[in-house]
């Protein structure tokens, strides 16, 4: 953070253009917003950043908080997002690190070294977590998938998950307690008369 606000000091008072196709670093004193098919974000953003593409890299960092809307989001092992990362995607892979993460996608890649330090929320069809989860994960994900031969993923706090079928857990994966909730209990979850919408 000290090497970027430095940076941020030497350039805040300049103008800048933002251009998602050129690779130069850029450092951004605002938030940020980009739209396009291929998006690559790798300015340095003290705000937050709003994307709105087909194919989405980011290899920059975000101070505040990230939204994405996007077909395929992909993450570079040098960015960094200070605040919470919310995304709607069809593929996630986060190899980064963020506050929390609250994704709805088809697919979820958490690889080892990287994860939300605090919650993870997600829906997804497909969760592969072999990274670390800070404190508290809500998952549903008809295929969940913590661990591998040569990798097991972790979940400090609590899990609670939804699913038909029981998971069966690594031992150590899960520090806190794991509630199972399937579909048809969900559908025991109604609107309380007060948040109903009146006509």
């Amino acid at each position: 953070l000290c090497d970027r606000r430095q940076r941020q000091m030497c350039i805040r008072d300049r103008p800048y253009a933002v251009d998602s196709s050129e690779n130069t670093t850029t450092v951004v004193d605002d938030d940020l917003y980009l739209y396009g098919n291929d998006i690559n974000m790798n300015q340095i953003v003290d705000g937050n950043v709003y994307i709105f593409g087909k194919n989405v890299t980011i290899n920059g960092e975000v101070d505040g908080d990230l939204f994405v809307c996007a077909s395929n989001v992909t993450f570079g092992e040098h960015s960094y997002i200070n605040s919470n990362a919310y995304i709607v995607a069809d593929k996630i892979d986060f190899n980064t690190s963020a506050t929390s993460l609250y994704a709805v996608c088809n697919e979820l890649n958490i690889p080892e070294g990287y994860g939300p330090f605090r919650d993870l929320y997600v829906m997804s069809s497909k969760l592969s977590l072999q990274g670390a989860v800070g404190r508290n994960a809500y998952v549903y994900a008809p295929e969940f998938i913590i661990s591998t031969d040569s990798v097991q993923g972790s979940i400090t706090g609590k899990l609670t998950y939804v699913s038909e079928n029981e998971v069966e857990f690594p031992s150590g994966a899960v520090g806190g307690e794991i509630t199972h909730l399937t579909t048809s209990t969900l559908s025991l979850i109604h609107i309380s008369e007060p948040t109903r919408l009146r006509r």
